[in-house]
């Protein structure tokens, strides 16, 4: 008597497996919307407003992981920079101007003082480069790695928004060199020739420590 063949088990789909983009449309389908909400997920950041209101709210949030976006090594000072200015650069990327931010950091309970005190050095010098006010936010133990992530929120006159719906045709902007967020992780500052820039941009590099 034959033994019957066991039924060929299949692993479930990891995240690796789908990639952001189609982990973002199955966890963003059907999401509650109101009349306001001009552009939603998908895009640099949330456009907020009536169509004819003067200027629209522009809404942000990023994170940056140790060990992802920076090695353990990094200068802290660099780390803050760089978590603040990567929500920046979005808002930037819409036409907008950022101004309010709320900061969540978790880290181990290891972690020293000094290094999460340098983290908030960079977060402050961007800040006040960019014109942000950093107003509140959470402090929360990791059992590691240490991430930060920024909530930010902007604003934008309607005839300057760059949002999809009034993109002629697509575009690539940049407020940083191509290549840059790699060489930040081997501590290497970069910033834009002012020959490369679009008219009327500033470019966002990393400081110097």
């Amino acid at each position: 008597m034959k033994t019957p063949r066991r039924a060929r088990q299949t692993a479930p789909a990891s995240l690796a497996d789908w990639g952001e983009d189609r982990l973002v449309a199955a966890l963003t389908q059907g999401l509650p919307v109101d009349a306001q909400v001009l552009v939603g997920p998908g895009d640099d950041c949330a456009v907020i407003g009536r169509p004819r209101d003067a200027r629209w709210q522009l809404l942000k949030t990023d994170a940056v992981v140790e060990g992802v976006h920076f090695l353990p090594a990094e200068d802290p000072r660099r780390v803050g920079w760089k978590a603040l200015c990567r929500a920046i650069s979005d808002i930037a990327a819409m036409g907008g101007t950022p101004a309010h931010a709320l900061i969540t950091l978790a880290a181990p309970a290891t972690t020293p003082v000094a290094r999460v005190q340098a983290l908030y050095t960079g977060l402050r010098k961007a800040a006040r480069k960019y014109g942000v006010s950093i107003v509140g936010g959470e402090t929360s133990r990791s059992p590691g790695p240490l991430f930060l992530s920024i909530a930010l929120t902007g604003w934008v006159v309607r005839s300057q928004c760059v949002a999809p719906f009034r993109r002629a045709s697509p575009a690539i902007c940049s407020t940083s060199p191509a290549g840059s967020a790699a060489l930040s992780r081997a501590g290497i500052s970069t910033s834009i020739p002012a020959s490369t820039r679009l008219a009327g941009s500033s470019p966002i590099s990393s400081p110097a420590p």
